[in-house]
Parts: structure tokens; sequence; C-alpha cells
């Protein structure tokens, strides 16, 4: 019996009528998709987009990943820059939040707080920063930057030597919106 049910092309394996496909029957099953759809374009662009021209830019104040700082990003001349607000209190022993690790003794005794650690970001596409530079306090030391938009909600932020596969990626998240923002000594922000 069960040979018989297979050989009727117009049936399935219970042997009972298939079920044909029918366009009525698609357009019902597809309709709350299309509305879904239409919907989507009607609301409003992500928190990050720019007006003017629909590319992603990073806006306020966000987390890095190991939640240690949050770095606020504005525009720099006709490039992205990023400058740190906050640092989590734990990480400087003896409460003073300077810039003890840089190369250069004469800037040593800064404050990291309102401190420009990346700059020179170049829009390369709608959701991509590129060509800029990233500078990492807590080692002195200065890196390629890149950043890249994969919603209002998350940046990939990645450091590196030479060329962007040598290095390192982060996911920042929005910072909270009652973080306690740190005020730069006059002078020192830089």
């Amino acid at each position: 019996m069960e040979r018989d049910c297979l050989r009727k092309p117009l049936q399935h394996r219970g042997c009972g009528p298939a079920r044909q496909w029918r366009p009525a029957r698609v357009a019902h099953a597809l309709a709350p998709a299309a509305l879904l759809a239409g919907v989507a374009l009607l609301a409003p662009p992500p928190a990050v987009a720019d007006p003017a021209d629909g590319a992603a830019v990073p806006r306020g104040v966000w987390m890095m990943q190991n939640g240690k700082a949050a770095v606020e990003f504005f525009a720099c001349g006709a490039s992205l820059c990023g400058r740190l607000v906050w640092g989590r209190p734990d990480q400087y022993p003896d409460g003073v939040a300077k810039d003890r690790r840089n190369p250069d003794p004469a800037l040593r005794d800064r404050d990291l707080c309102g401190l420009t650690v990346i700059w020179g970001l170049e829009r390369d596409g709608a959701d991509d920063w590129t060509g800029g530079r990233v500078y990492d306090p807590s080692s002195g030391e200065t890196y390629g930057a890149r950043v890249h938009v994969q919603g209002p909600q998350r940046l990939r932020v990645r450091g590196y030597v030479g060329i962007p596969w040598f290095g390192r990626s982060q996911t920042w998240q929005p910072a909270p919106p009652d973080l306690p923002r740190c005020t730069p000594t006059a002078g020192d922000a830089g």
C-alpha cells in the first residue's frame, strides 16, 4: 500500500490528497510580513543615522566593552573624534586620573578626563569610519583605528598595528543616561 501512495504525484505520505500550492494562500500567508516591512520602512531611522546623507554616525556617549571607560564621539573638522568622559574609579589607585603612561614625559600630568583618545576617523561607506588613530592611556600606546556602526546599540571599535588584520576589536554599547561625567581641569583636555 505504501508504494501505491508514493507513486501518486499529488498525494503525500499519508496517501491523502496533497495540499496544492495556490497563489491566494501564499498572499494570505505573506500579508503580515508585508505589513511589518511597510511599518519598518515608515519607522524613523536609528539614533546613529546622519540625516544629511543617511550614513551612520556614532553619536553620544559609548561604554567600552570592558566597562572601564566611556567615550563621547564628536565632529572635529571633517573627521570624527572621541574623548574620555568617564572612567571607573577603581582603575586609579591614587584617585587621580592622569596620563601617567604617556611616552612623552611632558604629558604625564595631564588629566584623562576630556582627553581626545580617538581622532582622524573618516567616513568609508555608510556604516564604517576608517583611517583614524586611538590612544590607549593604560599602555601609553597609539594604534590605527576603525569604527563600524552595527546599529543604534552597537559599535565595533578596532585598534590595530599597521593593517587592520593585526589588531583587536571591542563591541561598545551606549552608556547609561545617568552616567556621571567627569569634569576636565581647565587647560588639560586634549
